[in-house]
């Protein structure tokens, strides 16, 4: 996965959906363990 600090690296993994405005647009973050486990 290279090399993360590890705040960083939970996010990446871990964090719930959050939403925030990219260029006047709404986006959704999702980390990757709660994306896999909701598309199961």
């Amino acid at each position: 996965m290279g090399h993360y600090p590890e705040l960083e690296l939970d996010v990446l993994l871990h964090k719930e959906p959050t939403r925030t405005q990219v260029g006047g647009a709404n986006v959704t973050f999702e980390s990757l363990i709660p994306r896999i486990r909701k598309s199961s």
